[in-house]
């Protein structure tokens, strides 16, 4: 049976649920459904898209985008000065947060085209370039095919990324448990050429 995907930004009703499908994907404690509410200031935009397939929210996605020095502050120390490496000074980038797909329709497109979708809104706040860190364990980056298809580069790998952040905020990583030891696989790209992209929202069809 196909299923039709739709991408949009999420509603305030379905943060809950979105912050679970994160924490089911991503170790409990990571993420709560606060941090997922749209927020817009003068240094710094946040979104989270969701993918539904009717109603069901099936995909989730945050997103921030503002100064290069107030998104750097967001990263977690150990890293920050790697991760600042990669963007360049005094220009408004764009950080690809937190994407998670559910289990009965992961490796159907629905991350890629999260992916897709977010490049557009990056592009529409001004930000002229985007990173992510991808969560990688024994298994390699999570992300890798969805990023590397939307023409993410991969940068530096990023040993024990989450450790002091796991230690201060108590969260579970779903991989090696409490602190975390893995580590984070840093990609990024330019958006100063432009993104071109259908920016109606996008939908896709997927089997289920």
């Amino acid at each position: 049976m196909l299923s039709q995907i739709v991408i949009r930004p999420m509603l305030e009703s379905e943060a809950q649920i979105a912050a679970d499908l994160l924490a089911a994907n991503l170790g409990e404690g990571f993420i709560g459904a606060p941090d997922l509410l749209p927020k817009t200031d003068a240094d710094k935009s946040t979104i989270t898209l969701v993918a539904l397939a009717g109603e069901e929210v099936v995909g989730a996605q945050l997103l921030f985008a503002g100064s290069r020095e107030v998104i750097l502050g967001q990263v977690p120390g150990a890293i920050r000065a790697q991760v600042a490496e990669a963007l360049p000074a005094g220009a408004r980038v764009a950080d690809l947060e937190l994407i998670a797909v559910s289990g009965l329709f992961a490796g159907r497109g629905i991350g890629t085209t999260l992916v897709r979708t977010a490049l557009v809104w990056a592009t529409q706040c001004g930000a002229e370039a985007i990173f992510a860190l991808a969560w990688s364990d024994a298994q390699g980056p999570h992300a890798a095919k969805i990023l590397e298809r939307s023409d993410f580069t991969a940068l530096a790998t990023l040993d024990d990324a989450w450790y002091a952040d796991s230690l201060e905020k108590g969260y579970r990583c779903p991989s090696c448990g409490w602190p975390c030891h893995c580590a984070a696989v840093l990609y990024a790209r330019s958006l100063t050429a432009g993104v071109v992209l259908d920016e109606n929202p996008p939908t896709t069809k997927v089997s289920v």
